[in-house]
């Protein structure tokens, strides 16, 4: 084999960046949860159940995880007036665009 010639695992390697950012699991759940929902507004209260399905009480971690991936795609923009008041999180406009279908001008 030349010399020269690299494998194929070692330019597999150097394609993968580890540093890059990468949408996560709870990040896709929190996109599809506004897709499924047509971009009204929701609450983590809503997302919980959608993000993590197989629980039935959450910890406060993964009301974290929840409100990490909503800081990406979603902005606040009140409080309920339910027990607790929780944060209302609307979609950002690009993840409207994507919703919609609107195509940009």
């Amino acid at each position: 084999m030349n010399p020269t010639r690299r494998s194929r695992i070692d330019r597999a390697r150097e394609a993968f960046n580890a540093s890059l950012p990468r949408e996560g699991r709870v990040m896709r759940q929190i996109r599809r949860c506004f897709v499924v929902a047509d971009g009204r507004p929701l609450c983590v209260g809503d997302l919980l159940p959608r993000v993590y399905p197989h629980l039935d009480r959450y910890k406060h971690w993964h009301r974290w995880s929840c409100r990490r991936a909503l800081l990406r795609y979603a902005v606040p923009v009140g409080r309920a007036d339910a027990q607790g008041r929780p944060i209302i999180w609307a979609p950002k406009p690009e993840l409207m665009r994507l919703i919609t279908g609107a195509i940009p001008n």
